[in-house]
């Protein structure tokens, strides 16, 4: 019998464990822009520094009213507001700040560089004089994109974005009993990131309004994951649930809840050796016969 050893370059799987995820929130968001009276404006800023205006009014004219910033849960870190280019106050997730104006020129948000989120998003409530008070009926559609808006299959490659924040040279040993049995596992820090998508249909079937809107979220898992290896993510079920809360013209607080069903592996590459044997063709009926030949397996 003639044996031949073929190495191979696999990825050993250390362990694979599922973790549930629930994700809750409350968001202001647009529906549309044509109710005349306010104004609904939802943005996403990077967390850099960079100074982002998020309203220019210098061709608005006999514009008085109210105005409102809401920065959402999760934004950790301070955003620094602007009005008509002077620095008016610091909020932070959850935050919001409200006040007269008699002629509105501009309004910039500034997000300090925030480790572990690349961006922090909130919204720009305006509320002038006049005021429609007609709100249209809309049922919700909730569904995984892409920033664009694009609805993702959640078990693509790039459905979501997993980062791990814990030092992978340096992870903490955890003392635990699995089945009896006491084991050594680590203890790894993860971020998901991503964005969900929400449509307003309204009561012919049409899309009245849409926006897309960035998640994020922090969590902390137990598995085998020694020095040398890395962590992979992959969905594999997610969904999400919107709610309203309240309903002003075109701007709406919603109740959003997202459920994630996460696979979290520890990998790292691994050499594989296997022997295969050579075998010979078998013979067959017809009256003609192929040159003997080894194939390898």
């Amino acid at each position: 019998m003639n044996v031949e050893s073929h190495c191979m370059n696999v990825t050993k799987v250390y362990d694979w464990i599922n973790q549930i995820i629930n994700i809750k929130s409350k968001e202001h968001v647009s529906i549309s822009k044509d109710n005349a009276g306010d104004f609904c404006i939802n943005f996403n800023v990077p967390c850099d520094g960079t100074r982002t205006l998020i309203w220019d009014g210098t061709n608005v004219e006999n514009f008085t009213g109210n105005f409102t910033v809401t920065i959402a849960e999760q934004c950790t870190k301070s955003i620094d507001l602007f009005v008509n280019g002077n620095y008016v106050t610091s909020l932070t997730g959850g935050q919001t700040y409200n006040a007269q104006f008699t002629d509105l020129q501009s309004v910039e948000v500034q997000c300090q560089t925030t480790p572990g989120a690349a961006y922090c998003s909130g919204t720009l409530y305006i509320q002038t004089a006049v005021q429609n008070s007609n709100s249209p009926s809309y049922e919700i559609n909730c569904f995984l994109s892409d920033m664009e808006g694009n609805q993702m299959d959640p078990s693509s490659e790039n459905a979501i974005c997993c980062v791990e924040q814990s030092d992978p040279e340096n992870r903490t040993n955890i003392e635990t009993t699995i089945s009896g049995e006491k084991v050594t596992l680590q203890e790894v820090d993860i971020v998901l990131k991503g964005f969900i998508t929400i449509q307003f249909i309204d009561e012919m079937g049409d899309i009245g309004g849409q926006c897309t809107l960035p998640f994020w979220e922090a969590e902390t898992v137990y598995l085998c994951a020694p020095v040398g290896t890395s962590i992979e993510c992959k969905l594999s079920d997610f969904k999400c649930k919107v709610n309203f809360v309240e309903l002003c013209g075109c701007c709406v607080e919603l109740s959003i809840r997202i459920s994630i069903c996460l696979s979290v592996f520890a990998t790292s590459p691994a050499t594989v050796n296997l022997e295969g044997k050579y075998c010979e063709p078998r013979s067959n009926n017809f009256p003609f016969s192929c040159p003997k030949q080894s194939i390898p397996f």
